[in-house]
């Protein structure tokens, strides 16, 4: 949640309060209202920001997540990889000795 967001709210719903207590004690129920409409805006304001810090946490886990997956998955690829080139190998010298022998004979 950005400080001025946060800041925003707070002062809304502070400055709602004061128009809203003003309001009750002058008898003018126009700014009680406004007051109150205010306070709202502000609590509102402060809710949105509370899901987009809970969403945005969420995204950067997720990412995390998924880079730390992808680097694993590359890992376990590499070695797969390094297994079958030394499969091959095993393959190839023990194919030369096969060759190797049957030409002698």
């Amino acid at each position: 949640m950005g400080v001025q967001d946060k800041a925003k709210a707070a002062v809304d719903q502070a400055v709602g309060e004061t128009k809203r207590v003003v309001g009750r004690i002058t008898g003018k129920r126009g700014t009680e209202l406004r007051g109150a409409a205010q306070k709202a805006t502000g609590k509102a304001r402060k809710e949105i920001e509370k899901v987009k810090d809970a969403v945005e946490r969420t995204v950067n886990r997720a990412a995390s997540t998924a880079k730390d997956t992808a680097t694993r998955a590359r890992g376990t690829a590499e070695e797969a990889v390094a297994r079958v080139k030394g499969s091959t190998t095993r393959a190839t010298g023990t194919a030369k000795k096969t060759t190797a022998k049957r030409a002698s004979r």
